[in-house]
């Protein structure tokens, strides 16, 4: 199905901080039961049903169809992010269109011959774990995360922010044609329902600044990365300190 949205939201530190892989998969965790809490509780049933493929440290999340309106979208993701937040955890996406498809059926048949289970083939004392799907919906969200600033940021090419409503507040990042969502100031109807349903935690807004404030302060983060904070997410620079 072409024109689905789709975000992909990764965990922050190991390649950014080269933080262990123990902490990173503690924030893997929760983002993988934010999700799964937000399909499973929020968007069960057709046609508003979502489909979810890990890749590596974070996961795409798709729609069904296409859908005109980019803010059940941006808030889902904003939703998750405010959650991995309250927990301690930054967590960075993009959010895109495209197409994806089911690939196992086009494998080589010397390969599907060899199937053993879940997407995996036998290599006779070793094995072969498969993707099952593939499409511009995954390869240009990751596209998009690669070129974007650093920073526990969500971002939108720029074309499409007119599609995400009067709600979802954005910031515009002319030179390259994108614009970062304000995920830590986002509050809507629709966030506060989501919240509800799939059981998620969150933080009041002033919370979240203090914390990241704090976090770029006191953390060995990237200078861009810290700028970035302050600026796209109109984070108080100074506001951890004062809360101490």
């Amino acid at each position: 199905m072409s024109g689905r949205w789709s975000f992909y939201l990764a965990i922050e530190g190991h390649s950014t901080f080269g933080d262990p892989i123990e902490k990173v998969l503690e924030g893997l965790n929760q983002l993988m039961q934010a999700i799964f809490r937000m399909g499973r509780y929020c968007y069960p049933q057709h046609p508003d049903q979502l489909f979810v493929l890990q890749c590596g440290d974070g996961f795409l999340v798709a729609s069904e169809f296409h859908e005109q309106s980019l803010e059940r979208c941006a808030t889902i993701a904003g939703a998750i992010m405010q959650h991995i937040a309250s927990g301690g955890r930054w967590s960075r996406g993009a959010i895109t269109e495209g197409e994806l498809a089911n690939i196992q059926g086009s494998f080589p048949q010397e390969v599907r011959d060899c199937f053993v289970e879940d997407h995996t083939y036998s290599l006779h004392m070793g094995l072969m774990t498969t993707s099952p799907v593939m499409g511009t919906a995954l390869t240009q969200a990751l596209a998009l995360d690669r070129v974007a600033p650093q920073g526990p940021l969500l971002f939108i090419r720029q074309p499409m922010v007119p599609r995400l409503g009067d709600a979802i507040p954005v910031v515009p990042i002319n030179a390259l044609g994108l614009a970062s969502i304000d995920w830590v100031h986002l509050r809507t109807p629709l966030l506060t329902s989501l919240r509800r349903k799939a059981s998620l935690e969150w933080q009041e807004a002033g919370v979240l600044e203090r914390q990241l404030d704090d976090y770029c302060r006191t953390q060995a983060v990237p200078d861009d990365w810290a700028r970035n904070v302050h600026r796209l997410l109109h984070i108080p620079s100074g506001c951890g300190q004062a809360g101490h």
